[in-house]
């Protein structure tokens, strides 16, 4: 092999590797849960089942949208109000135990298999004896969540 040859193969190595390494399909949203479908979703916030979106450290869970089930096996995606005109999305599913779906107490949710408890806010378990005893507990799903106008939010995995 002349040394032409050997710098052409290497060249296209270094090409196609890059390409391959490059090309996310997450979008950079963390991948927590083995399969989430695509979302696209939009509310309108002054609708009465997102009343409690009104208010800072409140949540609301969505499991249908336009006649669809929305989340990891359909248990839903998990809005919550963090401060004025920031809101933050997750998947409704335990990262725990992916049969299950979280309980919402205000900005807190819970596990009812392992009573886990995840801060709604930033996504992160809570650090108790429930989560030490439960040994890696990763935070939740999250989901792109945009307020568009006054009165509408997008929820997305892109």
């Amino acid at each position: 092999m002349n040394p032409y040859s050997k710098i052409t193969f290497f060249s296209l190595l270094i090409i196609i590797s890059s390409i391959f390494i490059s090309c996310d399909s997450d979008n950079g949203i963390n991948k927590v849960l083995p399969y989430v479908p695509r979302t696209d979703i939009t509310i309108n916030l002054d609708d009465p089942k997102y009343y409690n979106l009104q208010n800072p450290n409140h949540a609301v869970i969505i499991t249908q949208y336009n006649g669809k089930t929305v989340g990891y096996e359909g248990h839903g995606i998990i809005i919550i109000k963090a401060f004025e005109n920031d809101y933050r999305a997750w998947d409704a599913t335990s990262t725990y135990n992916h049969n299950k779906v979280l309980i919402i107490d205000g900005a807190i949710g819970i596990c009812p298999d392992s009573g886990i408890k995840y801060n709604l806010i930033n996504g992160v378990p809570l650090e108790d004896n429930s989560t030490k005893q439960q040994g890696k507990v990763y935070p939740l799903q999250p989901y792109r969540c945009k307020k568009v106008s006054f009165n509408k939010l997008v929820i997305s995995d892109k």
